[in-house]
């Protein structure tokens, strides 16, 4: 992880990826620090997300409102796990996963 700290170029995110001679690239496994992560995405990396960029990465989330909803910025007090599995049980509906 140090190495890939210094030797990322400005304004890139340092990853180290993890693959196994001879597998599928897509079972690779990717790292970096958690700081990396909140100091490029912060703690909510769909914040700072487009209506477009919403459409791709959530493309089932209707609104705002629920988004936040989603990250415990519930007003009515609701249980934010409870609200993620709600949310995940209609995203497998939707897709049949």
């Amino acid at each position: 992880m140090g190495q890939a700290r210094r030797n990322a170029p400005q304004n890139r995110l340092p990853v180290v990826i993890l693959h196994q001679h001879g597998s599928r690239a897509t079972n690779d496994v990717v790292c970096l620090r958690l700081g990396d992560w909140l100091d490029w995405f912060g703690d909510d990396p769909l914040a700072a997300a487009t209506p477009e960029e919403l459409a791709i990465l959530a493309p089932d989330w209707e609104d705002a409102e629920e988004h936040a909803a989603l990250n415990g910025d519930t007003p009515d007090g609701t249980d934010e796990m409870e609200l993620l599995a709600e949310y995940n049980a209609s995203y497998r509906e939707l897709t049949g996963e």
